[in-house]
């Protein structure tokens, strides 16, 4: 049974004291620990049942303004542009430091156009990478975020792109890994949960209980045993 599916299971068991005539459906992004952590505890605060599920990033933008899934996060501030059915929640869940990884000694990044030489690879649908990568560099895209550290282990590209939250939390039980995180981050900015245009009530409620769990320290102590384990 994955870990996926029985955070699912615990989400609706948490909750399920309140019933909720619709529950929420929402898509997660792979290996964001933090994100697993803190949805219990803001679905718990305003008594909302939800059904979590990960699908792939592109097709989850296309299944939220579709209606087809009612949430999605964590992105950018970028979206409500080009999805006219999204809405962003007013507050944001996270700031992500996106950063290259690579094993090598010799290779350093400061900025998207020192990218260009190598060999690149990223997560596929993350919008914040195909709009920086320089058009030159030679990419692969993956579903996967395992994979990319494989494709770096093997020598089958030079650098990968990923978050910082991620990254670590997939490479959390490798004390003794070859990578190397290089800073400064290439771009830095806070992340949302978005959700369907019909779900603007539930979008509401949730932001205000994150700010509640942020005044009442709640939101720092999670987070920090969220990386620290």
């Amino acid at each position: 049974m994955s870990r996926l599916f029985i955070f699912a299971l615990f989400l609706l068991n948490h909750v399920s004291s309140t019933s909720h005539a619709n529950p929420l459906t929402i898509s997660v992004e792979q290996n964001n620990v933090f994100l697993e952590a803190l949805l219990p505890e803001l679905l718990n605060d305003v008594k909302l049942e939800a059904k979590i599920i990960t699908i792939p990033s592109r097709r989850a933008l296309v299944e939220l303004n579709e209606g087809r899934i009612d949430a999605n996060g964590l992105r950018l501030r970028i979206l409500e542009e080009r999805y006219p059915n999204i809405i962003k929640m007013d507050e944001p869940v996270l700031h992500i430091d996106f950063i290259a990884i690579t094993k090598r000694d010799d290779i350093i990044v400061k900025s998207w156009a020192d990218l260009a030489p190598y060999k690149v690879a990223y997560p596929a649908g993350w919008k914040i990478f195909d709009a920086n990568v320089p058009a030159s560099t030679k990419t692969t895209t993956v579903n996967d975020h395992m994979q990319l550290f494989n494709l770096l282990e093997i020598d089958r590209v030079h650098i990968i792109l990923l978050s910082e939250t991620i990254a670590h939390s997939l490479l959390k039980n490798r004390t003794d890994h070859p990578f190397r995180f290089l800073y400064p981050p290439l771009h830095s900015t806070p992340s949302y949960l978005f959700f369907h245009k019909s779900r603007q009530e539930e979008a509401h409620k949730l932001a205000e209980a994150l700010r509640r769990l942020k005044a009442n320290g709640a939101y720092d102590q999670l987070k920090q045993q969220t990386y620290t384990q």
